[in-house]
């Protein structure tokens, strides 16, 4: 019996943030251990930079009740992002491990709108084409991906939807057709926004990755004007192998006076020569120049070709009958 699952579709956040008060410890039973909660803000200027406005946002991770974070340094956090569609506070439960100071807020000098940068993975759940309020006449693409997460506060996973608005430029038009309903993919951009009437967050698309199946992501696959979402799956097709050549078969080398000059009749060499040494590889002969001839004379000239006797140690046996001949004369 399979068990239906909850997927794990995570959003993460990273970003440099401001507290706006002093930590709160939530002990639990006289525990050393327990949720942080500190409240901060995100300042967003909207997809088009034409609005600056700060949201609040909710950093909370369990620790020792003694990492709080410094209420007069401005903190880079990292973590999990949960923008819960129900109008409360988004969170960010934040890696204690990760946390680092940056510099007092006295000395802030820095910018952190739209900032805050998104990596998340989710389902694609709706997706339209609008054009551009700013007058240009370009579309650019919203997206709606549905999320889910553990929170380790509830215990529990959580579901939640984000909006991601992929922007009409020519390095982001071309990706249009990777955002199709059903699909997974993964997608980094950075906060721009927050939705009051639907309680959702808005990201702007810089990059996007299909976890599986891009070939479905042609423009066959899109969804009609009708309303249907056509899935064309491309067919099966086996892979092609690489196989190393086969080795050419060796040719027969042709008669001629360079082959048979060359060659020396095994058998004959076998019979002349005894004892130790090697065989001399005679010279070819001069006198030919090259000219050819039939095959049957070279093969009447190689069985009349002598080998001379090489010069090598006589024998003990030899020596031994030559000084009994000297004895008896």
């Amino acid at each position: 019996m399979s068990m239906n699952r909850t997927p794990n579709h995570p959003a993460l956040m990273t970003g440099l943030f401001e507290p706006l008060g002093k930590s709160i410890p939530e002990a639990v039973r006289a525990n050393q251990y327990g949720n942080v909660t500190t409240l901060s803000s995100l300042q967003c200027a909207g997809a088009l930079n034409t609005k600056s406005e700060e949201f609040k946002i909710k950093l909370s991770t369990n620790t020792a009740l003694n990492n709080v974070l410094d209420p007069t340094y401005i903190h880079y956090l990292t973590g999990k992002f949960l923008p819960l569609n129900d109008g409360l506070t988004p969170k960010l439960t934040y890696i204690q491990e990760i946390a680092a100071p940056v510099m007092p807020i006295a000395n802030n000098t820095l910018n952190f709108t739209n900032c805050a940068a998104i990596n998340s993975l989710g389902m694609v759940t709706s997706r339209q084409e609008v054009v551009t309020s700013s007058g240009n006449g370009t579309t650019h693409l919203e997206v709606i991906v549905s999320h889910s997460n553990w929170d380790p506060q509830e215990r529990a996973h959580k579901r939640f939807s984000i909006k991601y608005i992929v922007p009409g430029s020519k390095l982001q038009v071309k990706t249009f057709n990777l955002f199709i309903v059903g699909r997974e993919v993964k997608i980094a951009g950075r906060l721009v926004d927050f939705e009051m009437d639907t309680n959702m967050a808005v990201v702007v698309v810089s990059h996007v990755a299909v976890t599986t199946s891009h070939q479905i992501g042609m423009s066959s696959s899109l969804p009609s004007s009708s309303g249907t979402t056509l899935v064309a799956v491309k067919p099966a097709c086996s892979p092609t192998k690489f196989t190393p050549k086969a080795p050419a078969p060796a040719k027969s080398p042709t008669p001629g006076p360079s082959h048979k000059s060359n060659s020396l009749p095994t058998p004959l060499a076998s019979k002349n020569l005894k004892g130790k040494g090697k065989a001399p590889n005679p010279s070819p002969d001069p006198s030919n120049n090259g000219a050819t001839a039939s095959e049957e004379e070279f093969e009447d000239e190689s069985e009349e070709e002598v080998i001379p006797k090489r010069r090598r140690r006589p024998r003990k046996d030899i020596l031994k009958d030559a000084a009994k001949r000297m004895k008896r004369s």
